[in-house]
């Protein structure tokens, strides 16, 4: 039987297993991760989906920030297109490729031909207290990872 990651612990005890956040990532990156996990259903993500779905939390990070540079500044500053343009650009193309690898967005709902997801059962939703586990680091919960 294959050891769990270390990186992208999966939540024991749980009726569904949600990823949880890896250790190393900053606190907007942390929520971002965790709203994104927990809009899912369980088994929506893999356990291999974890570094895809950081890099898309960084990506919307990096956009939502050259958004804010963008709209303070101006997109041309001193006759020039501002380099946070560029940025946004970038960004958005990247968040476009995660969420689509991931499934997110519209499509990622759409039921396909081949499988019609079931809706949620009130067992399968998240409690408050099942996303404060979530957010716990890592760090404090290493010896709770069984598979």
């Amino acid at each position: 039987m294959p050891r769990p990651s270390a990186a992208f612990p999966i939540l024991p005890g749980s009726p569904a297993k949600h990823l949880r956040p890896p250790p190393g990532l900053s606190p907007a990156e942390k929520e971002l991760f965790l709203d994104v996990v927990v809009d899912h259903r369980p088994e929506h993500f893999k356990f291999t989906d974890g570094v895809l779905l950081v890099a898309y939390v960084r990506a919307v990070l990096d956009e939502r920030e050259a958004a804010a540079h963008l709209e303070s500044e101006g997109k041309v500053v001193d006759g020039k297109l501002s380099p946070w343009l560029t940025v946004r650009m970038q960004a958005h193309k990247a968040m476009l490729s995660f969420a689509r690898a991931l499934r997110l967005g519209p499509l990622g709902r759409a039921p396909s031909r081949a499988s019609r997801p079931q809706p949620l059962k009130p067992s399968q939703t998240l409690s408050y207290y099942d996303r404060m586990n979530l957010e716990q680091d890592h760090a404090t919960s290493e010896g709770d990872n069984t598979a």
